[in-house]
C-alpha cells in the first residue's frame, strides 16, 4: 500500500518542474601546458505538454492506490471474521463438552437406578 503511494507521489512530482544545477572541473597537462577549466550552470526543465499520458499515469496510479486500500480492508475484515469464527466455534465446544458431562452424569444415575430395580428379591435377605 505505501509502495502504491510512493509511485503515485513520483508520477506526480514528474510533471512539475525540475531545476538541476552541474558543476566541473577539469584539469589537463598538454606538452608543458597546463590548462585548468571549472564550469559551473544550471538547468530548468519545464514539461508542456505531454499528450496527458501523465494525466492518465497519475489517474492509474491513484486507482492502484485506491485498490489496494481495499485489499487491505478485505483482508482486515476476513481476519476478524476468521477471529469471530474461531470464538463461536470454542464457546460452541465449550457448551458441548459440558452438555456431554451432564449427559454422562445422568446416564450413570439412570443405571445406578436400573441396576436397583432389578435386583433380585433374595439378595437383600442373604446379606447381612
Amino acid at each position: 500500500m505505501a509502495a502504491a503511494k510512493a509511485n503515485a507521489d513520483a508520477i506526480l512530482a514528474a510533471g512539475k518542474p525540475t531545476i538541476s544545477l552541474n558543476a566541473s572541473s577539469n584539469h589537463q597537462n598538454f606538452n608543458g601546458f597546463d590548462t585548468h577549466d571549472t564550469l559551473v550552470g544550471f538547468s530548468l526543465n519545464i514539461p508542456i505538454f505531454s499528450g496527458y499520458a501523465s494525466t492518465y499515469q497519475i489517474r492509474s496510479a491513484n486507482e492502484q492506490v485506491g485498490a489496494k486500500n481495499a485489499q487491505f480492508e478485505q483482508l482486515r475484515l476476513q481476519i476478524a471474521l476468521d477471529v469471530w469464527t474461531a470464538y463461536q466455534n470454542l464457546t460452541t465446544a465449550t457448551q458441548t463438552l459440558r452438555s456431554s458431562a451432564d449427559l454422562l452424569a445422568s446416564a450413570s444415575e439412570s443405571e445406578k437406578v436400573a441396576l436397583g430395580r432389578y435386583k433380585p428379591a433374595w439378595a437383600t435377605y442373604w446379606i447381612c
